[in-house]
This record gives C-alpha cells, structure tokens and sequence, in this order.
C-alpha cells in the first residue's frame, strides 16, 4: 500500500510542477531535490525522537496523520491541471520507449539510483567493524550526503535546463560518481595495487561529499532528456507527455533502488565492501562510456542527416 501511495504521489507531483514550468524542467526538479534532501535529514532524527517518546507506533501514526493534513491542503491549493491540448493523440508507451535516447536515460536513472542506494544496507557493518564507528556517526555520514546533495541541487537544474550542457554534465558526472564509488572502502586497487591511499576513514568521508556532488550533475537532466527525446521524435509535449515521462522516471528509479541494495549486499557477502565499491565502480564508469558513444553516434548521425536534407533542398 506504501509503495503505491508513493509511486502515485510521486508521478502526479512531478507532472504537475513540470506541466506549469515547462521552460525550467530541471531548476523545478531541482528545487524538488532540496525538498527531497531536507526529507532524507529530517526524518531519521525525529523518527528517533518520536520512537522514544511514543513506542515503535508513534512515528508511523504521525506521518499518517500528517500526510491526511496534506491531503486537504493540497485539495485547496492545487488547481485543476488543464491541458492546453486535450483531445490531442494519445501518447504511446511503446512508441516512447522504443526511442533510442530515451532508453539511454532509463538506463543511467537505473545506474544513477543504484549507486546511491547500494550503501544504505552495508556501510554500516564495515565502517563499524573497520574504524569502531557508532550508530549515530553513521547517520551524520549519511546526513551528509543528503544536505550536500541537497545544496548543490538547484546549481545541477539550472545548468541541465541549457541543451548544451546536459550530455557533457551527464558524463563527467558519471566519471567523477565512478571515482567516488572507488573512495568506499576504499578499493584495493587504490590502497593494495597502487598504493595511492591509506585505508583510512576519511577516506569513505571524501568518497560520500564526492558521490554526493556528482550524482545531481546525471540526475538533474534526465527529464528533459526525455522530453527533447519525446518532441524530437514527433511527439506533443502536453500533460500526458509530462506524466509519462514521470512515470517512467519513477519506474527505473525504483528498479535502481531494488537492485543497488540486492546487488550489494550480495557482493559484500561474498567479497567485501572495498570489492564492490569497486565492482559498482566499473559499472559506473563502463556507463559512462556507454553514453559517451552513444552522444558521438548520435551527433554524427544528425549530422549526416542535416548534410544529407540540405543537398536535397539545394537540388530541388
């Protein structure tokens, strides 16, 4: 029932906000990430709160009851969404998802979401067992990655609202997000093969500000990814487009962040943390070259084609 709740909010949140700003995409996004991150801070303290003043039910029954507030807000302050184009062709699932470039940002939102969630079940068994850390430091740890995530957030919209940038932002964000993933543990590669660093904490603390700065840098341009992708494919941007898209996005992102904590925690069993720091390493970084080809194919390609329209139009 949670899920579905979350799931539907989340959907109809995201059409909303990008329907009624339809020129600042990724600054809207990006604001909604601060609100995102201040969540992620928030929450865990005063469910603490909550949990010793009131039993294991008290958090549970305040959230409850504060999102029945929100309810009835949101029924006052919202408006009736209108759709400048209703009646317009109806927008195809399949059709949307047969687009080459759309495919490509379903797969990064699965990369991006996957290594952020692949720490939540086992950094705290090794930093504890490692470096004698306490519960209670683990949360700062994670409380930090959330508030810098949540600064740097509007910075990361308004540059993925310029076309220019995004591939560019896209892939150097990944390279630096695959760079941090090796700082956890840290990689043996790092501290047994080469030598670069000491196995130390501080070590895991610069990888968390490093993944936390990067992964706004891929994930802020991934709706208008798919929204260019949509109108250059021919399709109407309106209402349903934007809630499309949204569900879309939701969907890998909730695949990311099944599949990041599963993967992980079976890796840690077997090999142990700094090995599959490592190993989502690789697989951030062989993403990235994934897109950094796919961005070269595809300039090329409309190049060719734009050579190609232009002779035509010349000759007739």
């Amino acid at each position: 029932m949670e899920a579905l709740g979350v799931s539907a909010q989340m959907t109809a949140a995201t059409a909303i906000l990008t329907h009624e700003f339809p020129n600042n995409v990724a600054k809207v996004m990006g604001i909604l990430e601060i609100f995102t991150g201040l969540g992620m801070m928030t929450g865990p303290p005063i469910g603490g709160v909550l949990y010793n003043l009131g039993g294991f039910k008290l958090p549970f029954f305040t959230v409850g009851g504060m999102m029945l507030c929100c309810c009835a807000v949101l029924t006052v302050l919202v408006p009736t969404q209108v759709d400048e184009q209703e009646g317009g062709k109806d927008v195809s699932l399949l059709s949307f998802l047969k687009i080459p470039t759309v495919i490509m940002a379903c797969g990064v939102t699965v990369v991006v979401y996957c290594t952020i969630q692949y720490l939540n079940p086992v950094f705290q068994p090794y930093v504890a067992k490692e470096f004698n850390v306490s519960p209670p430091q683990v949360g700062l740890y994670f409380l930090l990655l959330a508030s810098v995530y949540a600064v740097c957030a509007p910075l990361w919209g308004w540059l993925a609202d310029k076309k220019k940038c995004v591939r560019i932002m896209m892939i150097l964000g990944l390279l630096v997000l695959s760079a941090g993933a090796l700082l956890f543990g840290p990689s043996p590669l790092l501290t047994d093969y080469l030598t670069l660093l000491p196995k130390t904490l501080w070590i895991n603390i610069v990888g968390i500000v490093v993944i936390s700065l990067s992964v706004g840098s891929v994930l802020a341009p991934l709706f208008n990814v798919m929204l260019w992708a949509a109108s250059d494919a021919g399709m109407e941007i309106d209402f349903a487009t934007y809630g499309l898209v949204s569900g879309i996005f939701g969907a890998f992102m909730s695949m990311g962040n099944f599949i990041g904590p599963t993967v992980s925690s079976a890796l840690v069993e077997k090999f142990g943390l700094p090995w599959a720091s490592t190993a989502f390493s690789g697989f951030i970084a062989f993403s990235m070259l994934l897109v950094l080809t796919f961005t070269i194919c595809e300039n090329m390609y409309k190049s060719c084609h734009a050579g190609q329209s232009t002779v035509e139009e010349v000759q007739t």
